[in-house]
């Protein structure tokens, strides 16, 4: 056993993740190419009984004004264009299956890929009935490898909220502009939030660290911070 995968392996054991559990994972930019095969594959040798997914670049196919400002893509281009390594990687593997929101770049392989990849409803992707309920049910890991701007996933600290500015959306889906309901949130502010609470913990790893989150009680503490009720 290498030194990452010991590392690796002893974050997870911090934060109470067993073999059937659920991994959300962000690659960030910094982290260098040569590591992202090695993550993926232990990830995968160390969960075989779990879910490993990976988050890409939400925001590549939301705020669509026109066809004509961003032409159509086809599936290969899109991963190219708004996946991080580690998830174009994944891609490659028979038993990948993508989230079925056009909105969101995210895929899985393991127990619940094929539960995650079901239909949902086009209005609201990080609401009551999203895919990000299942991963708050589930008490899902967040891991994030080197630094991430963006964690998408807190938006549904609001899902429960009666409060919450709601905006219309829009997104491309078979060649066709899509209008949908969403959360108006300064995801900017949450994602600091996050970084600056108690609750993260980390691994060296070889010059980059390797981050972790329980998932719900990163939900509540930001319900907490927010007064979301």
């Amino acid at each position: 056993m290498d030194s990452l995968e010991l590392n690796i392996k002893r974050l997870l054991k911090r934060l109470d993740v067993d073999r059937d559990g659920t991994l959300l994972i962000h690659e960030g930019e910094n982290v260098p190419s040569h590591y992202s095969r090695r993550y993926l594959n232990i990830f995968l040798n160390i969960m075989p009984e779990g879910t490993v997914s990976i988050m890409g670049d939400c925001d590549f196919n939301q705020s669509i004004y026109s066809i004509e400002e961003s032409p159509f893509l086809n599936n290969q281009e899109r991963i190219v264009l708004s996946a991080g390594k580690m998830l174009q990687l994944m891609t490659l593997k028979d038993d990948c299956y993508f989230v079925n929101h056009p909105s969101l770049m995210m895929a899985s392989i393991g127990h619940y890929s094929r539960f995650f990849a079901r239909p949902f409803e086009l209005d609201f992707p990080y609401g009551p009935e999203s895919l990000f309920n299942d991963l708050y049910d589930l008490d899902a890991t967040i891991l994030i490898i080197g630094k991430t701007h963006s964690i998408y996933e807190a938006k549904y600290s609001y899902a429960s909220s009666q409060m919450v500015s709601i905006c219309k959306n829009t997104c491309l889906q078979d060649q066709t502009l899509k209008k949908y309901l969403d959360y108006d949130i300064d995801l900017e502010r949450l994602t600091k939030q996050i970084w600056e609470s108690p609750l993260m913990l980390y691994e060296e790893m070889d010059g980059h660290r390797i981050y972790g989150i329980s998932y719900r009680k990163m939900i509540d503490y930001l319900r907490l911070q927010n007064d979301i009720y």
